[in-house]
């Protein structure tokens, strides 16, 4: 199985071209990762290769089965499980030959695939989908159940290579275990878009989209991670490089400058001494003077090539920067009780309590804690209640931190109607003066450009950052930092800012991750588990 694609380009409906001329070949048996920063052009790429969209130029080549988990599930709502797999041609025709047709285009679609239900029900029962059947809405599951789902898939077709779209976004962690083995395991050719760095260091090779194309990476995450970063020292070397190229080209311009001004003012006492007539004297003028002019356009075009180098370096540089982020500390002194519960639990509308068991625990100051569960037992929910946006349904809750920042997965703090100055301006309590404000947006990565752009037009990883950038502009800094999932839909250069801004921060810190990679990182303390 291969699929190759030779000068793929796409563009946008608003007219932003995303892809241009790229060419990639996945080959049989590979397990590939494409990662690259947010608005690259990723989705569209691997959904390319899927077939499930057309390029506008270029051609792809497919051999083999594939099988396709996609990101966003929106469009398949009216379907059922059946058709979500693409078994309900099958199912349909058993249906109707148990039932007594003799037709032969029945025989012909079922292709004596006669355990069909069987197989369906083996493959959601392992992806612990076991109350799903195959005329279940798709509309009625969770999103992590949908990609549960589409991985089932793999599972009933066994396609020769599968593509993945972001497949770890929506899974708890026992179902991210699952994945992993699956990759592991798999014999089918892998080539999966993710930010997942736990999957990626499964992966080999990875391939990078970029604005200037595609790069290979012959290895897994680790491999990618000290590429890259012998890359940026290598264009930190070329930046410099290029500055002293520009500074010697300036001397020795001036240098030749000055040698002929010194060689024609020689040249004029001698045509003086000589008693040349005018018409002489004046040639000689005009030839000194092209020479000169020709000196000049030389070196100056020297100079400006070079100016135009560095600028392209320094772009490569931009793009590629990083921001070094820090928030302050908590004030506050270890070991104050900020939240008790005591036999708590959590009501849904219909009276049913979240929790068979009510919960009790305590969360004292400088305690950095990972909130743990399945998909469902109520992380987020115990979140909202703990910073009192919900009530408990019974029990007693006790908060005594007088502010709490929460960070969760839809960036509510960012008000998307404002413009991302007038976001900060916002926040902006120790009243900053302007270039001040400016100056620290610029710090979080965030150009003049952007400074009039409505929030709403940011990306994932842009509103985190606005969202630490607010926090930073807040005259008390708060008792508890909580984050709800914070590494989903962030690249991988957002992922590092997040990381090592808060494996900095010095404080007490609640956090919902799937992300093990993420929380070995932030120096986790201990774990409350919900499960």
């Amino acid at each position: 199985m291969q699929i190759i694609a030779e000068n793929i380009s796409f563009t946008l409906p608003q007219g932003k071209q995303i892809l241009h001329n790229i060419s990639l070949s996945v080959s049989n048996g590979e397990k590939s990762a494409l990662a690259g920063d947010n608005g690259t052009g990723k989705s569209t790429l691997i959904r390319i290769l899927a077939g499930v969209l057309s390029p506008q130029t270029g051609s792809v080549y497919r051999n083999g089965k594939t099988w396709f988990v996609p990101q966003h599930y929106g469009q398949f709502n009216n379907l059922t499980v059946s058709q979500i797999l693409k078994i309900h041609l099958k199912t349909e025709a058993l249906k109707a030959i148990e039932q007594g047709s003799a037709d032969p285009q029945d025989f012909e679609t079922l292709a004596d695939d006669w355990n069909i239900h069987e197989r369906l029900h083996t493959a959601l029962e392992h992806w612990e989908l076991p109350d799903i059947h195959a005329n279940t809405p798709f509309h009625s599951l969770s999103s992590g159940q949908k990609t549960k789902l589409f991985l089932a898939g793999t599972g009933l077709h066994n396609p020769d290579m599968v593509l993945m779209d972001e497949p770890t976004n929506h899974l708890d962690r026992a179902g991210r275990e699952k994945l992993y083995r699956l990759i592991r395991e798999t014999s089918s050719g892998l080539f999966i878009v993710s930010h997942d760095r736990e999957l990626l260091e499964l992966c080999n090779p990875i391939y990078e989209l970029s604005p200037a194309g595609v790069q290979t990476y012959g290895g897994n995450y680790s491999f990618y991670k000290a590429q890259k970063q012998i890359e940026m020292e290598a264009l930190d070397q070329k930046i410099e490089h290029t500055k002293k190229e520009i500074s010697t080209a300036r001397k020795k311009h001036l240098d030749a400058m000055q040698r002929k001004q010194k060689m024609d003012a020689r040249s004029a006492k001698k045509g003086k001494k000589a008693n040349l007539p005018p018409i002489v004297k004046n040639a000689r003028g005009s030839k000194a003077e092209n020479s000169a002019s020709r000196l000049n356009e030389v070196h100056t075009n020297k100079i400006k090539a070079e100016k135009a180098h560095l600028k392209q370096l320094t772009q490569l540089k931009r793009e590629s920067k990083q921001a070094n982020l820090s928030v302050s500390n908590s004030s506050l002194h270890t070991g104050k009780i900020l939240f008790e519960a005591k036999q708590l639990n959590i009501g849904w509308p219909d009276s049913r309590y979240l929790w068979e068991t009510p919960r009790s625990f305590v969360i004292k100051s400088g305690e950095r804690i990972r909130i743990s569960g399945r998909n469902g037992s109520g992380k987020s929910t115990l979140l909202h209640t703990l910073t009192q946006q919900l009530k408990p349904a019974c029990g007693e809750l006790s908060v005594h931190a007088d502010s709490v920042f929460l960070l969760d997965q839809e960036y509510q703090l960012i008000n998307r109607k404002r413009s991302v100055l007038e976001q900060a301006n916002k926040f902006n309590e120790n009243q900053k003066p302007d270039h001040e404000l400016k100056t620290l947006l610029v710090r979080f990565l965030f150009e003049p450009s952007v400074w009039d752009q409505p929030c709403q037009k940011l990306s994932g990883g842009e509103m985190m950052r606005l969202s630490l950038c607010c926090l930073t502009l807040q005259s008390n800094q708060p008792d508890v930092i909580i984050l709800d999932e914070p590494t989903n839909n962030l690249d991988l250069s957002n992922i590092q800012i997040l990381t090592e801004t808060i494996a900095g921060y010095q404080g007490t810190l609640l956090v919902v991750s799937h992300d093990d990679w993420f929380i070995n990182e932030i120096g986790i303390s201990r774990e409350l588990s919900l499960s």
